[in-house]
């Protein structure tokens, strides 16, 4: 019995090119989403950035504004205060202690960014070593108690105050401090800057015992000095590349020479004293008067900050904008209670 013949099926060339379209689609549609989550993750990670990096450099800030003045057990006065440092020490300068807080108004240009500029100056209180014995004259070396935890961490070159109730000196250690707790302070010695000590004379016999027999002398180390904060270029910077308006994402926040905080595009500062009739008035740095500065009792800080990487889920240049403003207190400029 012959047998029947069936017809072999199978896919048609239409049925092909319907399946491909199908899968084009689907697989674009993939990686459009893939896309979309790579550019909100960016979005998200510049957020998180932010908020590390204004953490960050808001507790620095804070940290050094409020202890701005403090010179041991005697209230700021620059007349009582002697410098022996030969490099920025002149008005306005690093070093110059007439002021313990002093600031530019848009002075810093970055490329067409104008941001403003502050200089603090202060002793640690957190690096207070106790003098061992009395200096023998203003040119002796500063004996300090080498039993102190502090001592350790002070080293050659290092910028410290010694301080008593009465009068205070800034000046550079030019020796390695060894086993004898002496701090020379001679003219010959200077560090890689080329920063060194004038003159030898500190102007005071510190360590002398005080009106209840006891000394009140005090070498101040760790953060004790001059700090300067300004927008500069970030060291992440490639070749040609600068902070400037069209690029602010190699801006970065500067402490003296060191980058703190990448992504800083905008620094402004307004300084709050209070007038003789009792009025709060905040000013820039261009409208405090020369003799208002002793009189700053705080600072308001405004900070602008990006997220460094661009992502096209942000509008604009693609870069995430945060702005942050703080008032901070002056401690040593507040009332006593």
């Amino acid at each position: 019995m012959p047998r029947q013949l069936r017809s072999q099926r199978g896919v048609g060339l239409v049925e092909l090119m319907v399946s491909i379209t199908i899968g084009l689609v689907i697989l674009a549609g993939v990686l459009q989403l893939y896309a979309t989550s790579m550019e909100n993750q960016r979005s998200q990670e510049g957020f998180a950035r932010i908020q590390e990096n204004m953490r960050y450099l808001l507790n620095r800030l804070e940290t050094d504004i409020s202890q701005a003045g403090f010179t041991g057990c005697f209230p700021f006065t620059s007349d009582r205060i002697t410098v022996t440092l030969q490099n920025d020490v002149g008005v306005g300068m690093l070093y110059d202690f007439s002021s313990f807080i002093t600031g530019t108004n848009d002075t810093n240009d970055n490329g067409g960014l104008l941001s403003d500029t502050l200089t603090i100056r202060y002793a640690s209180g957190r690096g207070a070593i106790p003098l061992a014995s009395p200096m023998a004259n203003s040119l002796a070396d500063v004996v300090l108690d080498t039993n102190d935890p502090d001592y350790d961490s002070l080293e050659q070159h290092d910028i410290v105050m010694v301080s008593d109730c009465s009068r205070a000196a800034v000046f550079m250690i030019t020796n390695d401090p060894g086993g004898d707790g002496a701090l020379k302070h001679n003219t010959t010695t200077q560090d890689g800057d080329g920063q060194k000590n004038v003159t030898e004379d500190l102007e005071n016999q510190f360590g002398l015992a005080g009106v209840d027999g006891g000394s009140r002398a005090f070498v101040y180390s760790g953060a004790t000095g001059a700090h300067s904060y300004a927008i500069r270029t970030s060291a992440a910077a490639g070749a040609g590349q600068t902070c400037a308006t069209a690029t602010p994402q190699f801006c970065a926040m500067f402490r003296n020479n060191v980058e703190l905080v990448d992504g800083v595009e905008d620094f402004q500062l307004e300084f709050g004293w209070r007038t003789a009739a009792g009025n709060l008035r905040f000013a820039t740095a261009a409208g405090v008067g020369a003799a208002n500065w002793s009189e700053v009792d705080r600072v308001r800080v405004n900070l602008t900050f990006n997220s460094v990487q661009r992502s096209r889920a942000n509008d604009g240049d693609e870069l995430v904008r945060r702005t942050v403003e703080r008032v901070v207190m002056i401690r040593n400029q507040l009332p006593a209670i």
